[in-house]
């Protein structure tokens, strides 16, 4: 969206909103998972962890709004100090949440949200976009160096159903629910398809699964 220029366009900001809110059930799952398969799990747990995990968004959301907005006029004079900041955050702030029993990628969420509020916000994302790219790469690299491809024709039916659902399925879904909501047949294709795919960040939440047995 952002490469086309479309931020302010009306699919666009209904597509950013709709992907904002499967972020944030998947944190929510993110931290539900573990707490309800271990064996002494339970939803008054799981309202505990919800609760420590708020609070320590909160506190990173208040020391964003103070101290880093009275940061920032130092940190504009020099794009290798904003650079070098916002890096230092990202990786500050899920080391945090780590060591209050959180998974490193809720912890590094919480930290791009937080910049995201910043005025220099779109000076961060500029600088931090190659080094996005890269990353990106190198993850999806890793994940294709683990397939196992010894029966492919086990996978092959599960993985054509999937492709289908999120290709065809995810955006007729939102095509359907737009059109009954008023909007016009162009607005809903165009959202239609910006939504047609997932994010690496709902393969963290899959293999979360897969690890925790389910």
């Amino acid at each position: 969206i952002s490469d086309k220029g479309d931020i302010e366009k009306l699919y666009a900001k209904i597509s950013i909103g709709f992907l904002l809110v499967q972020d944030v059930i998947a944190i929510v799952l993110l931290f539900a998972l573990p707490v309800l398969s271990a064996e002494n799990g339970s939803f008054g747990a799981l309202a505990r962890t919800l609760l420590r995990a708020s609070l320590a968004a909160l506190l990173v959301f208040a020391f964003s709004h103070t101290a880093v907005r009275w940061m920032q006029a130092y940190l504009g004079r020099s794009r290798e100090f904003m650079f070098l900041f916002a890096a230092a955050w990202g990786i500050g702030i899920a080391a945090f949440f780590f060591s209050v029993g959180f998974s490193i990628e809720v912890g590094a969420l919480i930290a791009g949200i937080a910049l995201a509020f910043l005025p220099s916000r779109h000076e961060i994302m500029a600088h931090f976009k190659p080094l996005r790219d890269f990353f990106i790469v190198v993850f999806f690299v890793l994940l294709g160096s683990q397939m196992v491809f010894a029966d492919v024709q086990a996978l092959l039916v599960p993985a054509l159903i999937l492709s289908l659902l999120v290709l065809i399925g995810n955006p007729l879904i939102l095509l359907t629910i737009m059109g009954l909501l008023g909007y016009k047949r162009k607005t809903s294709l165009q959202t239609g398809f910006t939504v047609a795919q997932i994010s690496e960040f709902s393969l963290i939440l899959v293999a979360l699964g897969v690890q925790l047995g389910q």
